[in-house]
């Protein structure tokens, strides 16, 4: 890996204006190819993000073709996770600048100093990287340095995380979309050549082979893992070596131990599979990832089913008579034993009770009907009370959701426009608050190329949610013209042949449940 870039001198640097529009406020960090600055647009006064690569790197063949690569990769992605890139140039001296959206807020590896993170937390903040994963590996990209200094979290006001995924410059267009790589100078990623971070590399990249988005996957993984964990998953000791040598000889790892107990299976399934050294045993995309975590964090949300204890059932009114009448049997039993029997029953007993056994007699014959006779037997010790089997009593209805009108005018909504602000706003919202079918849908409406819509229906009828069924039969109901140069073409041509069979599923799902 080369050395890090020189400082540039701060005094020739505050004040300085860069083309005419963008004057230097200060200093904001240092990275292994440039320094980034605050500055502010002399005409719009727009604060932003100003990274300058140093003069003496311009002669670095491999240091410029990051920075360009860089400038073109944030400039063409577009995403609520991602700083954008707007503006390039050169600077006088040689050297090159890129100005990109200012966000402010902490970076992961400063959240992770402070000791775990709760798990559902967690899983938000790797669900918001996994998006932004999922727009640059559709782009063509691969990250390849997602290391917790280039993930930003930052506080919105009602408490929740908006997470940023920064640094695109060591990203490579992916083996799909380009040629495969020739070991020559200018290739950025070539077999032999290692680009990355210690630590938060795949093995495949570590070990200097061409990697693919789930080398991207795979941290993660180790993201996920440090978050719940609070500590780092490899130890920095021995180099990258050491951590190469761990990555392979080792199973990948699950939940941290000790964990929290209440860390669901799922999740810990999840990291081990992020965590594979093969990446074919890694999940096969970020937006399978995304929604992967966000089924864990929405699922696992709800109050378990509560059980109780019965009261013991009221005593048999039948039993007490018939105990009450067999004392008093004996007792006159007794008395009819002495010799002066009769005169003993009436002594014992008095007149009343004669009348009062008559009618204990008469009441057991009616509440005992054509009952058997009670054995003769005596019975067994009972225990005194009875306890009845636990039944199972349904949780509560969950309470509405945040975003609950919103989700319905993305749903409902006859205008296209209103139920495209509200797919909007869902994906600006933090995810950990959005569930994943309203996602999957957002995605879906506001997505403007075929081949897009049909990886978010594929998407939803693999989730399987029947609440994404009104969008999904909008969708059947869409013109076959529209498209094309004078409207001729079907918008939807791709989705025809999935859109019955989406129907078909999630109708299934609704009728099953």
């Amino acid at each position: 890996m080369s050395a890090p870039l020189p400082s540039h001198p701060e005094d020739t640097w505050i004040g300085r204006v860069i083309d005419g529009r963008y004057r230097i406020l200060r200093r904001l960090g240092e990275g292994g190819m440039g320094v980034v600055f605050e500055a502010e647009h002399l005409k719009l006064g727009k604060r932003v993000a100003l990274k300058a690569i140093a003069p003496e790197r311009i002669g670095d063949a491999e240091i410029a073709a990051r920075f360009t690569r860089e400038a073109m990769a944030t400039a063409q992605i577009e995403h609520p996770h991602i700083a954008a890139g707007f503006d390039y140039g050169l600077l006088p001296e040689g050297g090159a600048y890129l100005v990109a959206q200012l966000v402010r807020g902490t970076s992961l590896r400063e959240r992770l100093g402070r000791g775990p993170t709760p798990w559902r937390e967690a899983c938000a903040i790797a669900a918001q990287i996994a998006d932004a994963l999922t727009a640059i590996h559709r782009a063509g990209y691969v990250h390849r340095d997602l290391t917790p200094e280039n993930v930003l979290v930052a506080d919105r006001d009602d408490g929740t995380s908006h997470v940023y995924v920064l640094d695109l410059g060591v990203a490579a267009l992916l083996a799909a979309s380009a040629p495969p790589p020739q070991p020559t100078p200018g290739t950025l990623t070539v077999m032999g050549t290692i680009v990355g971070t210690a630590g938060y590399m795949a093995p495949e990249q570590a070990l200097g082979r061409v990697v693919d988005a789930r080398a991207d996957l795979y941290v993660v993984g180790v993201l996920l893992w440090e978050m719940i964990a609070g500590r780092p998953l490899f130890a920095r000791d021995g180099g990258l070596t050491a951590i190469v040598a761990s990555q392979l000889s080792s199973e990948p790892p699950g939940a941290p131990a000790p964990f929290d107990t209440t860390v669901p299976f799922d999740l810990e399934r999840l990291l081990r599979d992020l965590l594979s050294v093969e990446p074919d045993r890694r999940p096969a995309t970020a937006s399978d990832v995304r929604t992967e975590l966000l089924r864990i964090h929405g699922s696992l949300a709800r109050e378990p089913t509560a059980r109780v204890e019965l009261p013991a059932p009221p005593p048999d009114p039948l039993e007490d008579l018939a105990r009450t009448a067999s004392a008093l049997g004996d007792r006159i039993r007794a008395a009819m034993r002495t010799r002066d029997g009769a005169r003993g029953l009436a002594i014992g007993l008095g007149v009343g009770a004669v009348p009062a056994m008559a009618m204990m007699i008469g009441a057991y014959a009616l509440l005992a009907g054509d009952a058997p006779a009670a054995s003769t037997t005596p019975a067994a010790h009972a225990p005194a009370a009875v306890v009845a089997p636990a039944v199972a009593i349904p949780a509560a209805p969950e309470p509405p959701g945040p975003h609950d009108a919103t989700i319905e005018r993305m749903l409902h909504s006859r205008q296209h426009r209103e139920r495209e602000r509200s797919a909007q706003a869902l994906l600006d919202a933090d995810p950990a608050t959005v569930p994943a079918y309203a996602r999957l849908v957002a995605s879906l409406t506001i997505a403007n190329r075929c081949p897009q819509r049909a990886q978010h229906l594929e998407a939803i009828r693999t989730l399987g949610d029947p609440r994404a069924l009104p969008a999904v039969e909008r969708l059947a109901a869409e013109s076959t013209t529209g498209c094309g140069r004078r409207g001729r073409f079907d918008c939807y041509a791709c989705l025809r042949e999935q859109i019955p069979l989406t129907i078909a599923a999630l109708t299934a799902a609704r009728d099953h449940d």
